[in-house]
């Protein structure tokens, strides 16, 4: 008999989880399980994709901190016998089902997830996310450093709990992702690429400082992604006299990858970045800053490149050594190809999953 899986997400707006979720859904052996998925806001394009697969979506409209008729629907889902496992990928689902279990509507076991470092919590979201933690059965975590992190920062959690899942991607044959052998305008441009959402945690304005200092050598940066900081970014892109272009959301990341020099992840803050993965599959080359669970993916000089957060200076050194030297983009694209597909497999990741679900069933408690 199948067992019912319940995801429970924030958002489905496209971000790092919410594809995660999507290729868990469309992977995940669906003999054995049955999913439904419930959302709070922000559908997407993504929904679609997941369609075909899920058992039921369920959106819980939450238009208020306090809304009634949010909880009345959630804890009537966390109530339903026939689910199995509730796996919750965001803190706000994590607190809100574990209110449910607290308040006797929910005794289905219980998987949360860390999905990063959090350092920007403080002590009530750490608090909270210890409380979700204690009423887990399982956590996991797409990093050693971010377990480490919250283990650090939560009280009375066991560190037996934890689970470490990479995010998992999809594998390509490698005749399909040679960047060398596309025909696209980007490809005879010295072209670098940001790609993902437009917010503080990203630090875009270390790039465009590390750009603005590039001397010698002509390049195109581009920046794929939206958020609440397009504004000051555009801004600051003009008072830098930069050669920048902003290109908002787009379909085509892949081949936009492939079709570049180098591909930048310039973050404060990461977990492991489905960005640098998909670069990394794509043979692009990566220059990153050294920050979560990014070295967990790089070996710096080996498969990319790693800087000190927001060393504008050191960046800009390493994007022109890259676009300088073929053979050393080429050598760091080919070896992260290889990382990535060894490591990073989505067939990997979904079968460990698939493994915790299963364990989880077995386990009395």
């Amino acid at each position: 008999m199948k067992k019912k899986v319940l995801i429970v997400t924030d958002e489905m707006e496209v971000g790092g989880s919410q594809r995660q979720i999507v290729r868990l859904i469309k992977n995940i052996d669906l003999s054995q399980f049955s999913i439904e998925l419930a959302y709070f806001s922000n559908p997407s394009f993504l929904l679609d994709e997941i369609k075909p697969y899920c058992h039921k979506i369920w959106f819980l409209n939450k238009t208020k901190t306090f809304d009634l008729n949010f909880f009345s629907q959630l804890f009537k889902l966390c109530r339903r016998k026939d689910i199995d496992i509730i796996h919750c990928f965001a803190f706000s689902a994590e607190i809100w089902v574990t209110i449910a279990k607290i308040l006797g509507f929910s005794r289905k076991k219980l998987i949360t997830s860390i999905r990063g470092r959090y350092e920007w919590y403080g002590k009530v979201q750490w608090f909270l996310k210890s409380v979700a933690s204690f009423f887990s059965t399982r956590i996991i975590s797409n990093s050693q450093s971010g377990a480490d992190y919250a283990l650090e920062n939560m009280f009375a959690v066991n560190k037996n709990k934890i689970s470490i899942v990479y995010n998992g991607i999809e594998a390509k044959p490698e005749t399909e992702v040679s960047q060398y052998e596309l025909n696209t305008e980007w490809c005879n441009q010295n072209i670098i690429l940001f790609v993902g959402r437009l917010v503080e945690d990203k630090n875009i304005p270390c790039l465009l400082r590390a750009v603005s200092e590039i001397k010698g050598i002509s390049y195109q940066l581009k920046i794929v992604g939206d958020g609440p900081l397009r504004g000051s970014l555009e801004q600051l892109s003009s008072s830098l006299n930069i050669n920048v272009e902003f290109l908002g959301e787009r379909f085509d990341v892949d081949n936009l990858m492939m079709s570049s020099k180098v591909v930048v992840l310039p973050s404060f803050r990461e977990g492991v970045s489905n960005t640098i993965i998909e670069a990394m599959l794509n043979k692009t080359t990566v220059v990153a800053s050294c920050v979560g669970g990014t070295p967990e993916i790089i070996t710096h000089g080996t498969d990319g490149l790693l800087f000190k957060s927001d060393k504008a200076l050191e960046l800009a050194g390493y994007l022109q050594q890259v676009l300088s030297d073929d053979e050393l983009r080429k050598r760091l694209a080919l070896n992260a190809y290889k990382t990535v597909t060894k490591r990073f497999a989505i067939e990997r990741m979904v079968e460990e999953v698939e493994s915790i679900y299963t364990l989880e069933l077995e386990t009395k408690g």
